[in-house]
């Protein structure tokens, strides 16, 4: 809600009204706008992470394809593509929670990838989504589906 404080202004009985009305808009249109704020994140933002997660294993030419939404579903799932062709197109998979921001290594054994840069992405990413810290660490307990894809 906007900080504004009423005065008292002598403008007859008109202006008064006016002004107040003028106050109780501002105020509900702040409202309505913080409630709307969805509280998970995008795909572009999951994408964006995903990138940063994966930068200094896989380096930052690899391509990133979305795995359909029934993969897991509270998760956005990508393949990693590797951007040589005398390697294998798929190098590998990760799932980013779509609650936090948190990003998941599908290979092997399914860890949480952290890294500062990442770690300061999903910092930026949380605080736009409203996502507590008690969310993140109730929902850091459970892991994706990490039977790889």
């Amino acid at each position: 809600m906007i900080g504004l404080k009423m005065r008292q202004i002598v403008l007859g009985a008109f202006g008064g009204v006016v002004l107040t009305f003028l106050c109780w808009t501002l105020s509900s249109t702040t409202q309505v706008s913080a409630q709307n704020v969805s509280r998970d994140i995008t795909t572009h933002e999951a994408k964006a992470l995903s990138f940063e997660a994966i930068a200094k294993r896989y380096g930052r030419n690899v391509g990133l394809i979305p795995l359909p939404n029934d993969y897991d579903p509270g998760y956005y799932a990508f393949e990693i593509i590797s951007p040589s062709p005398s390697t294998s197109i798929v190098i590998g998979h990760v799932a980013v929670d779509r609650q936090t921001g948190s990003v998941w290594d599908l290979a092997g054994a399914c860890h949480l990838l952290i890294s500062d840069t990442l770690r300061a992405m999903q910092v930026r990413i949380r605080i736009a989504h409203g996502i507590s810290q008690i969310e993140i660490r109730r929902r850091e307990q459970w892991r994706p589906n990490c039977d790889a894809p």
